[in-house]
């Protein structure tokens, strides 16, 4: 049987703990920088470039009752942005703004801690040579932690918003739905001049969209 003593001890310390782990779930997304890597591509319109490609991205976790949910993209609209979430970091699943569950759906990303830097996996998924598409099927992480506030979170999911409703109103007008199109590629251009205003060429892309005759998919 316990002693008094030995029970008040582990009752202080579940106390602590509890303490510690509340504040760990409510606390402020962490914003990490760094780089990510493409190692192995698929698809029919993947460029020569693209494996060994270094692209500068923002990563934004937040730990909540469930596991963890986040954020993660480019300034410049090189990448399309992801959004995720899972019980741990080494089980993240990747959703990206595309209209289609065939391209929005089906990735994933491993993070590890090693040493100061936090490190990761992104496996997207692969497309035969034949598909009009290039995937990134492995591509390394290398990221190191700026800040924690919540102002990297409010950036990257405008970000991921704003992506996911020009996209969808690219869907619609090529439904020849422009009616409904049009207010979609305007609340994407509202966003993008309020939160990435150093975001030009996403900007410069979305106007022209939505001001044009002809809506096509706009790819790089």
């Amino acid at each position: 049987m316990l002693s008094s003593l030995y029970k008040k001890y582990l009752l202080n310390t579940s106390f602590i703990l509890s303490l510690f782990f509340a504040i760990e779930v409510n606390a402020d997304p962490l914003l990490y920088s760094g780089v990510l890597i493409v190692n192995k591509v698929s698809g029919k319109t993947c460029k020569p470039d693209s494996i060994g490609k270094k692209h500068n991205i923002e990563l934004v976790l937040e730990k909540n009752d469930t596991g963890y949910s986040g954020f993660f993209g480019d300034k410049y609209g090189d990448i399309t942005t992801g959004k995720l979430a899972g019980s741990s970091f080494e089980n993240l699943s990747v959703k990206y703004s595309y209209v289609e569950k065939e391209l929005s759906d089906g990735h994933s990303l491993t993070l590890y801690e090693e040493g100061s830097e936090l490190k990761g996996v992104l496996r997207e998924v692969h497309f035969e040579e034949t598909y009009n598409g290039c995937s990134s099927d492995e591509a390394t992480l290398s990221l190191k932690k700026v800040s924690t506030d919540k102002s990297g979170w409010e950036r990257l999911s405008s970000q991921f918003e704003a992506e996911s409703l020009s996209l969808l109103g690219n869907k619609l007008a090529l439904e020849g739905k422009v009616s409904e199109a049009i207010p979609r590629f305007e609340k994407s251009l509202k966003i993008s001049e309020m939160i990435l205003v150093s975001n030009d060429k996403q900007i410069e892309t979305i106007k022209i969209i939505a001001s044009s005759g002809e809506f096509g998919l706009v790819v790089d």
